[in-house]
C-alpha cells in the first residue's frame, strides 16, 4: 500500500481536478478523429464516473451503518475520493492511446468508450478491495469483512447500473 492508504489521507484538491481534467479529455478524444458531433460526448466520461459515485456512495455509507459495521464513515468517503482520483489518473493516461486510435482509424469513439468502461472497472475493483480492507482493519470478527464484501458487491451492481443510465442519458 502506498502512503496516503497507510495514514489514512484522502487525495487533495489538486488530484482531483487532475481527476476530473483526466475524464474530460478522455472523452473529448471522441471527437478528435474529425467527427464534430461527437465532441459534445467529451463531459460524458466525467458526468458518468463522478455522477455513478455521487448517487451511489451515499447508498453505500447507509448500508454501512445500518448493517452496523464498524470502518469509520471518514475512511469510507476517503477511499472513494481515492478511488476517483486513481481513475481519473487512469482515464488520463489513456488519452494518449485514444488519441492514437483516434487520429489514425475510423474508430475513436469506440476506443474512447472501451478505454472509459475499462477505467472504470479498474475503479470498481481497487474500490471494492480498499472498502473491505478498511473494514477488515476496523472489526475484530471474520463476519464483518464478510458483510462489507456482500454490501460492496451489491454497491458495485448499483453502480455500474447508475453509471449505465447516466452514460445513457447524457450521450442520447
Amino acid at each position: 500500500m502506498d502512503a496516503a492508504v497507510e495514514a489514512g489521507d484522502g487525495p487533495g484538491v489538486m488530484h482531483l481536478v487532475r481527476a476530473s481534467v483526466g475524464f474530460l479529455a478522455l472523452g473529448a478524444m471522441a471527437g478528435s478523429s474529425g467527427d464534430v458531433s461527437a465532441l459534445d460526448d467529451g463531459p460524458v466520461t466525467l458526468v458518468t464516473h463522478l455522477g455513478a459515485l455521487a448517487l451511489t456512495g451515499p447508498s453505500l455509507l447507509v448500508a454501512h451503518s445500518v448493517l452496523g459495521l464498524r470502518a469509520a464513515p471518514e475512511g469510507l468517503v476517503r477511499a472513494l475520493g481515492r478511488t476517483y482520483a486513481r481513475t481519473g489518473d487512469l482515464a488520463l493516461g489513456l488519452v494518449p492511446f485514444a488519441l492514437f486510435f483516434a487520429w489514425t482509424t475510423s474508430i475513436g469513439p469506440q476506443v474512447v468508450a472501451v478505454a472509459s468502461l475499462g477505467a472504470g472497472a479498474m475503479g470498481l475493483s481497487a474500490a471494492s478491495a480498499g472498502l473491505i480492507a478498511i473494514e477488515a482493519s476496523a472489526s475484530e470478527t471474520v463476519e464483518a469483512p464478510t458483510r462489507m464484501s456482500a454490501l460492496v458487491a451489491v454497491w458495485v451492481l448499483l453502480t455500474l447500473a447508475g453509471a449505465a443510465r447516466i452514460a445513457w442519458e447524457v450521450s442520447a
